[in-house]
This record gives structure tokens, sequence and C-alpha cells, in this order.
């Protein structure tokens, strides 16, 4: 006689020990690429601060602003409440104006000799211009 016995539905348990050095060396390439890329290209770069002491010039505010238009008005009285200069990526924010729009009107000041645009990264510190500034 012979008895043959079969179990069904059994299956060998994973070997997770096997499949442990390649899951963490792929988490580590992951965390690493993603880290490095921080250490290449900071995120946030600082311009040199502007001289202290520099303060609005109220009598040329006075004879510049009625010649603004209302979005030009609104972005130079912003940066003047954030102190003389401010990213534009915080500008945008502030004013809650399209990049493409406060792009045209920071141009336009700029053109007009009130701001300057100091590319910093990937954005642009706006500062008020001298001429505004005693």
């Amino acid at each position: 006689e012979v008895w043959v016995e079969y179990t069904l539905g059994q299956t060998s348990p994973i070997d997770w020990e096997a499949y442990l050095v390649p899951i963490l060396l792929i988490v580590a390439v992951i965390m690493l690429a993603a880290g490095g890329t921080r250490l290449i290209r900071p995120r946030f770069a600082t311009a040199e601060p502007p001289p202290p002491g520099r303060v609005l010039d109220e009598a040329k505010w006075e004879a510049i602003a009625p010649t603004l238009t209302e979005r030009e008005r609104m972005v130079l009285e912003s940066i003047m409440r954030e102190g003389g200069r401010v990213s534009q990526r915080k500008l945008r924010h502030i004013c809650d104006l399209p990049k493409s729009t406060l792009s045209r009107v920071t141009d336009e000041l700029q053109r007009k000799g009130l701001l300057r645009k100091i590319p910093v990264g990937q954005t642009n510190e706006i500062r008020l211009d001298d001429r505004l500034l005693k």
C-alpha cells in the first residue's frame, strides 16, 4: 500500500531578508536624490540687504502717485509695507495678481525707474529704486 498526502492552499513562507537589502537600497537612492537637489540648487538665495536708514521720500511719492495706474500703485505700496524689498513670488501673493500681470506691472515700474528687479534663484527680488528713498 502507498499513501499520498496533498495539502491544498499552502504556500511557502516569503524570505523577506532576500528583499530587504534591495528595498533599503532603493529607498536610500530616492532620499539621496531628493536631498541632493537641495544641495545643488538652494531653494532660497538672498541678495544683499539695502543700506540701513533709507526711508521713503514722501514728497516724491506724492508727486508720482497720481501718475500711476491702480495696479502700479498697489504694487509699490505693497513693496513699501514690506520694507522696500520683497521677492516677486511673495509680492504676487500679497497683491493677488497673476504672474504675468505682476511681471508686466513690475517691468513697467522698472522702465519708469521706480523699482529694480534683481534675479535671485528662480525668482526676482523687487526693490524700490533709490529715487524714491531719502
